[in-house]
């Protein structure tokens, strides 16, 4: 190790630093959680404690009013020179002493570039002194700011919201004063064939559809996308299995038209399909990167659908399978030697 130029060591101790995230993981937080690896190489010695050190406090999280105690009183210096993100949990409390330990801390943070609020504060001014750092590009919240918040609100990023019926004014208020959505979950998909396919999101990178018994033509979706750009991923979401078991959407119709062929039909049932933006030969511009199917209990060529799957959605990122209704457990071993042929990137559960 000492003779390894402190570049390569940097490449190596980076790649360990952080534990992965799900790749489905609907979540918008940026924040990266230290790996056990990164903890121990920091106290081995002192060439490494200073490689570990940017790491370890890029990403903050403040839990507890102890943990905001502890950086006040400790660690000042290495807040102003690493820290680009803060996460603020939702165990911190809601309370003028917790604003009042965090807000002095903020103008130490001279690189704070992101920070989320899992916690109440966007009700309250420790919201409002994070809007006012000079370096703050984006404040992701789990919830709408409160009503006595005026002001530009372009910073502000709602992590998701769902709609059932119409927009609340509470909503629109935020989207009006330049509020960004990450995501947004749509109870009633036929909401989109009305006014909502006009209204603007401005930054909404994700849409989530609770599918039903009804049909869903997608005759909006060109639209949606052209006025979204920042639109990537399309979610269909039949957790009640109303909807993939009576409508076939373009997106997925090769595969169920081949595995009906092959008489498969009846050993799966998708519960949800994940849509890309994508380019070239693809319906309405969007492709299969995700798909949740559960095995069927009369399900005795679980081999054969897997191997339809990979030629069908040739791009596909995500395969989550559900073998809790499979009765024909003797085949799990042959079968979990057969998913080893899969792409990595997939994850089976």
């Amino acid at each position: 190790m000492p003779r390894l130029p402190n570049e390569l060591l940097h490449s190596i101790i980076e790649y360990l630093a952080y534990i992965p995230k799900l790749p489905d993981s609907p979540s918008k937080s940026k924040f990266k959680c230290a790996s056990p690896e990164l903890l121990a190489l920091s106290v081995t010695n002192w060439r490494l404690r200073r490689i570990c050190l940017p790491l370890l406090f890029a990403n903050i999280k403040i839990r507890h009013i102890k943990d905001a105690r502890k950086l006040h009183d400790s660690s000042l210096v290495l807040l102003q020179k690493f820290t680009k993100l803060l996460a603020i949990s939702h165990f911190f409390p809601h309370s003028e002493e917790g604003n009042q330990i965090l807000c002095p801390i903020l103008p130490h943070m001279k690189r704070l570039e992101w920070v989320e609020l899992q916690c109440c504060s966007s009700r309250n001014v420790l919201l409002k002194a994070i809007l006012a750092h000079p370096t703050v590009s984006t404040v992701l919240v789990e919830e709408l700011p409160d009503a006595s918040l005026h002001g530009n609100l372009s910073k502000v990023v709602l992590e998701g919201t769902s709609i059932s019926t119409t927009i609340s004014s509470e909503l629109e208020r935020c989207l009006d004063h330049g509020m960004r959505l990450g995501r947004l979950e749509v109870l009633v998909p036929g909401l989109l064939n009305d006014d909502l396919t006009q209204r603007h999101f401005a930054g909404l990178e994700e849409l989530r559809l609770t599918m039903g018994y009804d049909h869903v033509s997608f005759s909006w979706l060109s639209t949606l996308s052209s006025t979204h750009l920042a639109l990537e991923t399309l979610w269909l979401i039949d957790d009640n299995r109303h909807y993939f078991s009576r409508h076939t959407p373009i997106f997925i119709s090769s595969f169920v038209e081949e595995s009906q062929r092959q008489d498969l039909s009846k050993n799966y049932i998708i519960e949800r399909v994940g849509l890309r933006r994508a380019t070239g030969q693809y319906p309405q511009g969007w492709r299969v990167m995700g798909l949740t199917i559960s095995a069927t209990d009369s399900s005795t060529s679980l081999i054969e659908i897997l191997t339809l799957i990979p030629i069908t959605f040739p791009k596909l990122e995500t395969l989550t399978l559900s073998l809790a209704c499979h009765g024909a457990t003797y085949y799990i071993v042959r079968k979990f030697i057969f998913l080893r042929r899969f792409d990595p990137r997939l994850i089976f559960l």
